[in-house]
């Protein structure tokens, strides 16, 4: 008796709340409603500044994510640079300290 009553999800809210069809007057089956309320220049204009301030910012998140990426490459080539100025510098005392002991 149990699986003689089951209705699935959709016939339950068919026999609830009545079947409506999608057909809208003047544009056929599947069509949407159109907007009740005219879009309007301050709309448009609304968001037009929406989408160019988004666009901006992301822009500007780019561009800081780009500057630390080169900003950190600049320290590591430095560091590297460094490093080898002071091997350079090391290897010139020695060779130094070798003349002035065998002169």
């Amino acid at each position: 008796m149990e699986n003689e009553s089951q209705l699935s999800r959709d016939e339950i809210l068919a026999t609830a709340l009545g079947e409506r069809s999608s057909y809208v007057k003047g544009r056929g089956y599947g069509a949407k409603p159109t907007r009740k309320r005219p879009i309007t220049q301050a709309d448009m204009d609304d968001w037009v500044t929406y989408v160019l301030e988004s666009v901006r910012e992301q822009m500007q998140a780019n561009m800081e994510i780009k500057l630390q990426e080169e900003r950190a490459e600049m320290e590591k080539k430095m560091q590297e640079e460094r490093k080898e100025m002071q091997r350079q510098m090391q290897e010139d005392r020695a060779e130094i300290q070798r003349k002035v002991q065998e002169d």
